[in-house]
């Protein structure tokens, strides 16, 4: 038997996933207990804030919005692809660079 451990996206803390967690049917994002309580979030959480299982509206389950998926949060990393989006430059391009940088220091 194995117990499955997670990072909250939210505080980056390492929580067990046999405890109270929230996570996103969606993205997998996933928040502790804690974080989630603070949100309000507590179990599953979706774009939309419904987990749907068929076509009907009786097939839905609500349940708390994702901020990750409907845009009220962004990770760095998204940050990241966007800025090097508008710089129009690749991410190795980009490490290149600034490993030069730092060596000519």
């Amino acid at each position: 038997m194995s117990v499955d451990f997670s990072v909250c996206r939210d505080c980056d803390d390492t929580f067990c996933e046999c405890g109270h967690h929230s996570t996103c049917e969606d993205c997998g994002a996933k928040l502790c207990s804690e974080c989630g309580s603070d949100r309000g979030i507590l179990g599953s959480m979706s774009k939309n804030g419904f987990i749907e299982w068929g076509d009907g509206e009786d097939e839905r389950e609500e349940c708390g919005v994702c901020p990750w998926c409907s845009g009220e949060e962004v990770t760095t990393e998204e940050l990241l692809h966007l800025a090097l989006e508008k710089l129009k430059i690749t991410e190795e391009a980009l490490t290149i660079e600034l490993k030069k940088r730092i060596q000519n220091e």
